[in-house]
């Protein structure tokens, strides 16, 4: 999902985890999911699809020097994770 590369921009640019604001998309594609009979776990499986690709767009890149920053931007995608399984999950199964 294009939200997930936006969110992990946002978080690495202002330092701060999403705010129930930004995860509104994820939380109203994952409802409308739910109500078109789609599993939870194919739609987790996307979400988690559009993180672990925004991580695969830096990481070829990288140098040994750029070490530091990576372990960052991991920080950063491990917390994404956690805000969009938790809205994805609490949203469809409210649905």
């Amino acid at each position: 999902m294009i939200v997930c590369l936006g969110l992990g921009i946002q978080m690495l640019d202002e330092g701060i985890s999403p705010t129930d604001e930004d995860l509104a998309e994820v939380r109203n594609s994952s409802a409308r999911w739910a109500r078109e009979g789609f599993p939870l776990k194919l739609v987790l499986r996307i979400l988690h699809e559009g993180i672990r690709e925004a991580g695969d767009l830096v990481a070829p890149n990288a140098r040994d020097e750029d070490l530091p920053e990576l372990l960052a931007i991991q920080k950063v995608m491990f917390t994404l994770l956690e805000c969009v399984t938790v809205a994805a999950t609490t949203s469809y199964v409210e649905e």
